[in-house]
């Protein structure tokens, strides 16, 4: 009756840790940051229901710029933003509209750090990579 015992709990910690590990699926498919020496902004894309999220990852008065162009139709897909230390912001496909990333087609992707001032925006730091929705 203990080896059933033992082996029912042994069983049972491996369901959960099962759980308790990360699965591939749930990592980003691809990731960059600014192109800052202490980098401020991150942008990672899982194209698994093309979940796209920016953060600021630095305490340094920048918000984070991302803007999203299919390079394979030219055609500019959407920009959005985020500012504060620890912040995200996250777009997906079952938005609808611009953002549902065809898949097959490629995707650049501009990340820049980004400050309001009296004379409109600025941006710096940016960094760029093309990636391919393969969903």
């Amino acid at each position: 009756m203990k080896k059933i015992a033992v082996r029912v709990a042994l069983v049972f910690t491996a369901l959960l840790m099962s759980f308790a590990i990360a699965s591939p699926a749930m990592a980003a498919d691809n990731e960059m940051k600014t192109d800052d020496g202490d980098p401020g902004g991150r942008v990672q894309v899982s194209w698994y229901g093309d979940i796209v999220t920016i953060c600021d990852i630095e305490e340094d008065g920048w918000g984070v710029y991302l803007k999203v162009t299919d390079v394979s139709q030219n055609l500019f897909k959407y920009s959005f933003w985020v500012g504060g230390n620890g912040n995200c912001a996250t777009n997906r496909a079952s938005e609808g509209g611009s953002h549902n990333l065809a898949e097959g087609n490629y995707f650049e992707f501009k990340i820049c750090l980004r400050k309001a001032n009296e004379g409109g925006v600025t941006l710096s730091y940016c960094d760029y990579a093309t990636w391919k929705n393969y969903q």
